[in-house]
This record gives C-alpha cells, structure tokens and sequence, in this order.
C-alpha cells in the first residue's frame, strides 16, 4: 500500500496534473493506493484533454482552463474505471476574502466531510496543491513537491493577477483558483453529476 503521494521532477511544471492524479487516488478508497501503471493511465486521460498544451506545460504548467479540462477528464475516466463520478466546481470565482483565516473558514465550509480542493499558490510558487483537510492553524496538503501543510501564520491572499504580494510573503493564495472535488457515486439512485461525463 503507497503511502505517498506521485512527486513531480525537479524541472517540470507538472503539478496540477498531479494534483489530479492523487486527488483521485484520496477519492477512490481514502488512501494513496494508486499504481504506478493505475497513475499512468490516469495521466495519459489528463494530457489527452489539454494536448495543445503540451510539451508546454512541462516548462511552463498547467493554467485555469487546463485544470477545468483535465477535470473533467478525470470525471469521464474514474466514470469509466472506478464506478464513481467526480464532481468539481469553482467556488471562490466571484468571491473576496479579507484575511487568510476567513478563507480557510471558507474553505472548510466548502470541503465539509470528504472533499478536497485544488488550490493555486501565486508567485513566486506558481504552484497547484491539493488540499485535504483545513485546520484553525493551516491546511494539510498532499503535494506533489511535500509541501505538507501550509500554515496560516504563512499564509498571504492575492485576489487580482496584477497585485504584488507582501515582501518576504511565503504562501499567496490565488483565492479565485480553488477547485472543490467530490466523489459523486454513479449507478441506481444516484445523484447526476454536476459536470463532466
């Protein structure tokens, strides 16, 4: 049984497809089971949605419409593999946080019990985490690159592109690039899904 995440490379900007990778590992038992032939297929579904993307996204990563389009992806592929559905929206589009308290509040409203989110750190990260659990003091993260929690005192917000963020900030959350996931179970009495398939 893995215990870990998939990593990415040193040099790749692949995160957020990884992200997706072991978002979908987490919904389908709980765990980090997934094998490495499993993740590959899983992959394979990912670049397959964004193919003028690539090669890219290796040197300069995945943005906003690719994560969405590798979502749905994701959904048709663990429809098609696992017998379940993965619901995802995008809650924070239109919303403002003041601190970074009220939007791990936020967040942890958001997730309830079983969810996870995909989030963007602004530079100088440019990076995606999966989030799967938010704490008073932090959210948990299963990271690509082990960032393994990331701690409200560190936290710093960015809600427009074009604004800086504070000097010697360690984490900007991009509070509008936050993707919610959700297993949607699939088969008689089933919920539809929300999107995807």
């Amino acid at each position: 049984m893995a215990l870990q995440p998939f990593r990415q490379g040193h040099l790749d900007g692949l995160c957020g497809l990884y992200a997706i990778v072991n978002a979908l590992d987490l919904l389908r038992d709980g765990g980090l089971t997934h094998s490495e032939d499993e993740a590959h297929r899983i992959m394979r579904a990912l670049v397959e949605a964004v193919p003028e993307r690539f090669p890219r996204a290796i040197w300069d990563g995945t943005k906003v419409q690719h994560i969405r389009r590798m979502l749905d992806a994701a959904d048709r592929f663990a429809r098609k593999r696992y017998k379940f559905g993965l619901d995802w929206s995008e809650p924070f589009l239109k919303r403002d946080f003041r601190r970074p308290a009220d939007y791990l509040a936020a967040l942890r409203a958001q997730l309830g019990d079983g969810g996870l989110a995909i989030v963007g750190l602004a530079p100088p990260w440019d990076h995606w985490t999966l989030v799967r659990k938010v704490r008073d003091d932090g959210l948990d993260c299963v990271d690509s690159i082990e960032l393994k929690f990331l701690a409200l005192k560190d936290l710093h917000l960015r809600k427009r592109a074009k604004d800086k963020p504070p000097r010697g900030a360690e984490f900007v959350l991009d509070i509008h690039q936050v993707f919610v996931l959700r297993r949607a179970e699939t088969g008689k009495g089933a919920e539809p899904s929300l999107r995807g398939a």
